[in-house]
């Protein structure tokens, strides 16, 4: 399932770029800020001239409790975003990766973000595609995760504008 998914910033590129990563403090702000997540862990931010790249797990609420007869554990839920974000071009190129042994024979999920400027607000485009391995109920998996995360992501949206207004 191929997904798209746009969200507006009433901040410069340089604002939300900064936040989303390079800010040491806006792991644990989205922890306490979003009732979905958990954890968020940094594993391993490099920085250099041109680029960002970044491990970083995330361990969200149990939002999924069944995909058709199979029970889903909660550990199912978490997996590690691997990362390179390019300072040049704004593009954020990603896969999750569940830490779940079982989940990730199954589970995949690519894409990239891209931040844009439109005057002076940003605009984040997250696309990507999510694959659900299962014959039969793959693809209603899919749809149910798709909606979740869509959930997930409009929810760490709104704790990233509170940040700004916070920050500034």
């Amino acid at each position: 399932m191929k997904f798209k998914i746009k969200q507006e910033f009433d901040y410069p590129i340089t604002v939300v770029e900064e936040a989303l990563f390079l800010d040491e403090n806006i792991g644990s702000f989205l922890v306490n800020e979003m009732p979905s997540l958990i954890e968020l862990e940094k594993i391993e931010i490099i920085r250099d001239d041109d680029s960002v790249k970044r491990k970083v797990r995330y361990l969200p609420k149990p939002l999924i409790k069944r995909v058709g007869t199979k029970k889903i554990p909660p550990e199912a839920m978490e997996w590690v975003e691997h990362s390179t974000y390019d300072l040049k071009t704004h593009v954020l190129k990603y896969s999750n990766i569940p830490t779940h042994p079982r989940i990730g024979k199954m589970f995949q999920n690519d894409g990239e973000i891209l931040l844009e400027e439109s005057g002076d607000k940003t605009v984040r485009t997250i696309s990507g595609e999510l694959k659900i391995k299962v014959p039969v109920v793959g693809a209603i998996a899919e749809r149910i995760i798709f909606k979740t995360a869509k959930t997930v992501l409009e929810e760490e949206a709104q704790a990233l504008k509170k940040y700004l207004v916070e920050k500034k």
